[in-house]
């Protein structure tokens, strides 16, 4: 039996004034084949106070939560780095603030221009000892990779998740981590300093004059997913942090010319790449990235039409992969609010619909995949979705 997991990202949001949410209005008829056929259900991932992608695909993939060795990490595996045993990783925002440092946006306006040249500028810098390497990542996201037997990743993010506010210093979670918080904020300050003079924050409508430390991580020993599941798997995803993952847990990672993790992304072709891959790997982690950038943006509308865009694709890979041989397992890692007056950080932690079809599932009625239908299906929790779809091959 094939497993396609096909991730959208940030594809479940909340309900407006009518009731409705972008998945509920979308027309999508491949998914709802798929639902008709299969078992619909609210999947919880128990996520606390943060909702970040990098335990969300973990959670999904089989793995508690305690088994993530850090979204700095993952990122730097995702960007191409090979980071030692002992290396400090710190994923970062390019950002805006104005003269009284406030923060006016927290990526700096999504815009790329620029952005490597301003990394090679801060690349190489040194503090008490200390290289910063840093390279870009995905749209306005760095990775910085630090090597010092003195760093310590017991540190918090100074990420304040909000603009019209100061940004905050980084602080050290212990005693361990107070030396680290110092380089940081060091690094922070003389970094402002040095981009708010660079020429192509002249040229920007946003400046990105700052970076902003949102996540740190070390290496940590995991089970690999092929070894703990017995499936020879692969990831397709236009995002460092999904390839991340993919690389920390042993799978291959499939790259397409123009994948992009935005809405201008080659869909088309991770569509090509599911359906070749499948016939080499029994398990394919599709990701799609684009409704989460939609929604944070507030484009409610093209939320839902990429959700329709996503469904002529799943169309495709069926047309050659049909559910007699292939289990689809369609979830969102989180939802991602797209609602105009919701003002806090839009990913929130409610529990995510989840759509099981294909091979021997006999379905539960729902019929629908959307957030209001899964509330009638099943529930899990956890890490338990992998274990319970290859539970479902004895029925």
């Amino acid at each position: 039996m094939k497993y396609l997991l096909l991730m959208v990202d940030g594809g479940a949001d909340r309900l407006d004034f009518h009731g409705k949410t972008p998945l509920s209005s979308a027309i999508m008829p491949n998914t709802t084949l798929l639902a008709s056929a299969g078992l619909v259900g609210m999947l919880d991932l128990k996520y606390g106070s943060k909702v970040d992608s990098d335990v969300g695909f973990l959670t999904i993939l089989g793995y508690d939560k305690r088994e993530c060795a850090g979204r700095g990490y993952l990122e730097a595996l995702g960007a191409g780095l090979e980071p030692g045993k002992d290396s400090l990783c710190i994923r970062a925002n390019f950002a805006t603030v104005d003269k009284e440092g406030m923060i006016i946006d927290r990526r700096a306006g999504r815009d790329n221009t620029g952005l490597r040249e301003l990394v090679k500028t801060l690349d190489g810098m040194e503090m008490d000892g200390i290289a910063f390497r840093m390279v870009k990542s995905a749209g306005h996201r760095v990775i910085i990779v630090l090597e010092d037997h003195r760093l310590s990743d017991a540190v918090e993010s100074n990420d304040p998740r909000a603009v019209g506010v100061p940004l905050p210093q980084v602080q050290p979670k212990d005693e361990g981590g107070k030396f680290t918080a110092s380089i940081l904020n060091r690094f922070s300050y003389k970094a402002n300093k040095i981009l708010s003079k660079h020429p192509i924050n002249r040229k920007r409508k946003h400046p990105a004059n700052v970076l902003v430390i949102r996540s740190i991580g070390k290496a940590r020993p995991v089970e690999s997913f092929g070894k703990r599941f017995n499936l020879k798997a692969c990831c397709i995803a236009g995002i460092p942090i999904a390839n991340g993952v993919a690389r920390y847990l042993g799978m291959d990672v499939i790259s397409v010319d123009g994948a992009t993790g935005y809405p201008d992304t080659n869909w088309a072709g991770k569509v090509q790449a599911a359906i070749k891959a499948l016939r080499k790997y029994d398990f394919v982690w599709l990701h799609i990235n684009a409704c989460d950038i939609l929604a944070h943006d507030k484009k409610r509308e093209e939320k839902r039409k990429y959700l329709e865009l996503i469904d002529s694709g799943l169309g495709r890979i069926l047309q050659e992969w049909p559910e007699s041989e292939t289990v689809y397992i369609i979830t969102p890692d989180h939802r991602t609010v797209s609602l105009a007056d919701f003002r806090e950080y839009e990913h929130v932690a409610d529990p995510v619909p989840v759509l099981i079809s294909g091979g021997k599932i006999k379905p539960n009625g729902i019929g629908r995949y959307n957030e209001m239908a899964a509330e009638k299906g099943f529930r899990i929790e956890g890490h338990s979705l992998m274990n319970f779809v290859l539970g479902q091959k004895r029925f």
